[in-house]
């Protein structure tokens, strides 16, 4: 049966069946987007990445990983967070795997925050500033974005440093 002749007999007239065609998409769409945030999904992967490190072949295990998973930002904060605790001398590697969640999503303050608050854990203060100060331009009316950015500030003088 044609898709008109359907929506006919269903008494929708051609916007409103598109409408909700559109509508039922996005729903698919959001609730595919969603999947990266399932709780206990990230084992399967932390124990790939946990046996490279071990046997010394990371990069190529994060490599291949990386191809399936490149829209997860939890995938590159929890492998981040992996290789970090591994070893402090992998805290360069850590931040670059980390902010690679910023371009899966510019505009998402939430994940802006998780990546800012993980680049003063890896001791790059003036980028996690630079990130807070971004997310403080596109949600100035979450006073969290203010605080946010005021603590990185404060850490960065505990730590005998003097950001702008």
């Amino acid at each position: 049966a044609d898709a008109s002749a359907v929506d006919s007999a269903h008494g929708m007239d051609s916007g409103s069946a598109s409408r909700a065609y559109s509508a039922i998409h996005a729903s698919a769409r959001v609730q595919k987007d969603c999947e990266a945030y399932v709780q206990g999904k990230e084992q399967g992967y932390l124990e790939v990445l946990r046996a490279a490190l071990a046997r010394g072949s990371w990069a190529e295990a994060y490599k291949q990983l990386r191809g399936e998973h490149a829209g997860s930002p939890s995938f590159f904060l929890y492998s981040a967070s992996l290789l970090l605790s591994h070893s402090s001398a992998n805290a360069a590697a850590a931040a670059r795997i980390c902010s690679n969640c910023l371009e899966i999503n510019l505009q998402d303050v939430q994940m802006m925050r998780s990546v800012g608050y993980f680049l003063i854990k890896t001791g790059r203060t003036p980028l996690a500033l630079a990130v807070l100060d971004r997310v403080r331009e596109l949600a100035p009316v979450e006073p969290q974005s203010f605080l946010d950015g005021a603590l990185a500030r404060a850490v960065d003088l505990v730590g005998g440093r003097c950001c702008e």
